[in-house]
């Protein structure tokens, strides 16, 4: 082991020289070691400091410094100068990171903020605070400015509000009244079918039965429920909007009194009616049966309400509309020229409170079994059909008007066709194709068909209507089909038939069908539909009518 001697030695131990040197070394090393516990308080307390592990490091670096001033003081009195070599060493290699690590952050010390523009920056602050109060004046100006012009506007509003609750409660409304009309429309589908069996069935019971029979009666009655049964789906079908219309120009003047008699027959003698009809009423297109129905529906209803008599008037006259006349009718509208008829009562009137469900379905204010319910809810939807519309005026006591508003239309009306005198069941020996996909329709109208001489083949669909005609070595004179089929319909197979014989009659009968395309197939001149249920007489009259136009002069 080296021998070295310490400083005190080379301080001669002089007390003065050595305490001078011990006492600095003291201070220096104190110092040194105080101020990094003062750089850690400092980084602590400033944790926004962009780089504060710097400090860490210049603090270590400073205790390093301090211990080489504790090893002068150590090596005094013991020379211990490999310790002391050591401390320098590590002191050199802080101060040899340090310095590399400080001095690339010389840019981002020298970008730090100076106090003047810590001032400056304080000033724009203050100005822009200025600034924002005085946009905080400006802007509590302004509110109360749009506050008053927002209690300007309240009663717009409200009145804005109120319009579209009434829209929103129309269209509820017409939603609700298209799906109870889609549901009645399926009904009558499928109830007309079952009565095409009734009423064909017991008409062919008649023509067997001789008339003093006790079970023709019986028959008869089958007959008359099935033809009233009818009568209520074709309601039903008219309230959906599922009837085939086969509309032509009328003039409503000749249609009401056409049924002067009737009406004044159904209104009975406690009741005086008055007509104040249009001396120049412009005409409509419709369909004059459903027009007939609207006109009686609305009499009865007009009846119905005055049970001790008054007066029941009915109006005509030609209107122009800018706009839409009531919610309950077509859903489009086209400004324009239409014609008004109205039924006025002196009845009981109407209570506010009903007038939202006046138009719905099997909704009556009339005693249990006295009312279907389906009178108004027709006539809204064959005028919804028709493109028209219906309005309702009524009070309490003072009686009602119901008024019907028809587009008017600036054609002619035709000449109606004589009606021939004989009625007698018309016969035939022509061969028809009958296609019809429900089993016991198809029975039924074969029957009724070859009780009039004709030759009826048959098929349960449109392929197998094709496969017969394919198969049949004679001439098919008509054909005769239901319009809705699984697989192909009779639109469809009309079609496919005329391909090979162009000139083929064809007559659909239907339940009900709102299908375009049927709809643009009835208007052609060649084509015929009858509605179910139909009865023998008129599907019969039908066939030789059509056979009787196509046969060659």
């Amino acid at each position: 082991m080296d021998h070295f001697m310490p400083h005190g030695f080379c301080y001669l131990w002089t007390p003065r020289l050595l305490w001078l040197h011990v006492v600095s070394d003291s201070l220096i090393a104190l110092s040194y070691t105080t101020i990094p516990f003062a750089l850690v308080w400092f980084v602590r307390k400033r944790k926004d400091l962009p780089f504060d592990w710097m400090f860490l490091c210049f603090g270590l670096f400073i205790v390093a410094c301090g211990a080489t001033h504790y090893m002068e003081i150590w090596n005094t009195w013991n020379a211990d100068y490999w310790a002391a070599g050591w401390v320098k060493l590590i002191t050199a290699g802080a101060s040899v990171v340090t310095a590399a690590l400080l001095v690339p952050l010389m840019p981002k010390a020298v970008a730090l903020p100076s106090p003047e523009m810590y001032r400056v920056e304080i000033d724009e602050r203050r100005r822009a605070e200025a600034a924002l109060h005085e946009a905080n004046v400006d802007l509590e100006n302004r509110v109360a400015l749009r506050t008053a012009e927002l209690a300007r506007s309240n009663a717009a509003l409200e009145v804005e509000l109120t319009e579209r609750k009434r829209a929103q409660e129309e269209l509820v409304h017409a939603r609700k009244m298209e799906a109870v009309g889609r549901l009645a429309g399926g009904i009558a589908h499928d109830f007309n079918n079952l009565l095409m069996v009734v009423l064909g069935n017991s008409e062919l019971i008649l023509t067997r039965l001789p008339g003093t029979d006790p079970n023709a009666a019986n028959a008869r009655d089958i007959s008359s429920a099935a033809t009233r049964a009818a009568s209520l789906t074709q309601q039903l079908l008219a309230f959906g909007r599922k009837q085939v219309l086969q509309p032509r120009v009328l003039c409503l003047n000749e249609t009401l009194c056409g049924m002067e008699a009737m009406i004044r027959g159904l209104c009975g003698e406690n009741i005086q009616v008055a007509y104040v009809l249009h001396s120049e009423l412009g005409n409509v297109k419709a369909d004059p049966g459903q027009m007939e129905q609207v006109v009686v529906n609305l009499l009865l209803n007009a009846r119905d309400a005055m049970p001790k008599g008054g007066w029941l008037t009915v109006e005509t006259e030609n209107a122009e509309l800018t706009e839409k006349p009531s919610r309950h009718g077509a859903e489009e509208f086209s400004p324009g020229p239409f014609v008004k008829m109205t039924v006025r009562d002196t009845g009981h009137g109407i209570p506010p409170e009903l007038f939202p469900r006046l138009f719905e379905p099997f909704f009556t204010t009339k005693a249990l079994g006295q009312g279907t319910g389906l009178g108004l809810a027709t006539v809204y939807g064959i005028l919804s059909q028709s493109g028209g519309y219906v309005s309702v005026d009524s009070e309490v006591g003072r009686g009602s008007a119901l008024s019907v508003y028809l587009p008017r239309v600036e054609l002619p009306e035709p000449h109606a066709p004589d009606v021939p005198a004989n009625r007698a069941m018309p016969r035939g020996d022509e061969t028809l194709l009958l296609v019809e996909d429900e089993a016991s329709v198809r029975k039924v109208t074969r029957q009724i068909l070859e009780n009039s001489g004709f030759r009826v083949l048959e098929a349960d669909s449109g392929k197998r209507a094709l496969e017969v005609m394919r198969g049949f070595d004679g001439c098919i004179d008509l054909m005769v089909t239901d319009v809705v089929m699984p697989g192909m319909s009779g639109r469809e197979l009309a079609d496919h038939a005329r391909q090979g014989a162009q000139d083929l009659p064809v007559i659909f009968i239907s339940a009900h069908t709102d299908d375009a395309l049927l709809k643009h197939g009835v208007e052609q001149s060649r084509d015929t539909l009858l509605s179910k249920p139909v009865s023998s007489e008129e599907l019969v009259r039908k066939v030789r009518r059509v056979l009787d136009e196509r046969r060659p002069a």
